[in-house]
């Protein structure tokens, strides 16, 4: 996994580093392009376009009665 440092979303969650996330726009310079180009796009993803959701084992809902 590729890491970053976190944007504003993750912060509060994880404030050390986040996943790089690659936007569609740059699918094809991440994976066709120079190691440079590459390398420009190890950066937060913008906190504005993401939320978190809580789920994971310790979200897990009770059973029904």
């Amino acid at each position: 996994m590729v890491t970053t440092t976190p944007n504003e979303t993750v912060k509060p969650i994880h404030p050390d580093r986040m996943p790089v996330i690659v936007d569609q726009s740059d699918w094809e310079a991440w994976l066709m392009g120079s190691p440079d180009d590459a390398a420009k796009l190890l950066r937060p993803f913008p906190a504005n376009r993401m939320m978190i959701i809580d789920s994971g084992e310790d979200m897990k809902s009770e059973p029904a009665s």
